[in-house]
């Protein structure tokens, strides 16, 4: 939970709700589409139109920090996952972070010395600068993104990954949508290669093809989505 936050139950229901129905008048196309799998569909959700809207990317930002955060096992310290999907929202969850860390760090500065030492629990070698320095260089929150490309850069720094860590990191690796996870696999084990921890996995939609299943079992960290294609009946290839 972010210092200073008020969110809270209502605030959560009315933020998920907002992006419900915001995900419902930008993704669901209709006409004659040729899916991925070589089907035909007279349905299209094209969630890249969600990504790619800043009013509802600071409203998952932010869903992300209080609704996705508290449930991992460790806290990233990353965030990001496969191009392009990610791109857009591993940089909007950074900027969210990086505001909230900021505000903390801004309210700490005005907490007296001896409250912030009984209020953290300080050790008596640990002065209250050195804390707040230490709290100032290494946020609790994944301000920092990365994107993992299909294929090596073949020009400049030649890389798989963009901004890697330069030491082992808890990362939050996010997607728009799962599907069969093939696409987030490929990012996971780039990502473990390099020496970094899955903390989770956050997709906007999971279309309850197994991918979702799939990745638990793979990678034993929480799978997380937004919704659920269900969610969706508007959706439905027989909604008029």
């Amino acid at each position: 939970m972010t210092p200073l936050s008020d969110w809270n139950e209502k605030e959560a229901a009315e933020t998920r709700e907002y992006m419900r129905e915001r995900m419902a008048q930008l993704c669901i196309l209709r006409g004659e589409f040729q899916l991925a799998s070589g089907a035909a569909s007279g349905v299209y959700f094209d969630c890249k139109r969600a990504t790619l809207d800043g009013f509802f990317l600071n409203a998952m930002a932010e869903w992300v920090v209080e609704e996705v955060l508290p449930k991992l096992p460790e806290f990233p310290t990353f965030v990001g996952g496969p191009t392009l999907g990610a791109a857009p929202m591993a940089a909007a969850i950074a900027m969210h972070s990086a505001h909230a860390h900021e505000t903390s760090m801004a309210v700490m500065d005005q907490i007296p010395d001896k409250e912030l030492r009984r209020a953290c629990k300080l050790d008596a070698d640990m002065t209250t600068r050195d804390f707040r320095e230490m709290a100032n260089d290494f946020p609790t929150l994944p301000a920092f993104g990365l994107v993992v490309r299909k294929e090596p850069k073949t020009h400049g720094t030649r890389t798989l990954i963009e901004n890697d860590p330069d030491e082992e990191s808890h990362i939050l690796v996010v997607e728009d949508v799962i599907t069969t996870g093939g696409s987030i696999i490929g990012a996971c084990d780039a990502l473990i290669a390099e020496g970094h921890k899955v903390a989770g996995i956050f997709a906007l939609l999971d279309r309850e093809a197994g991918g979702r299943e799939t990745l638990e079992k793979k990678y034993g960290a929480p799978v997380l989505p937004l919704f659920k294609l269900s969610d969706f009946p508007e959706a439905r290839e027989d909604e008029t």
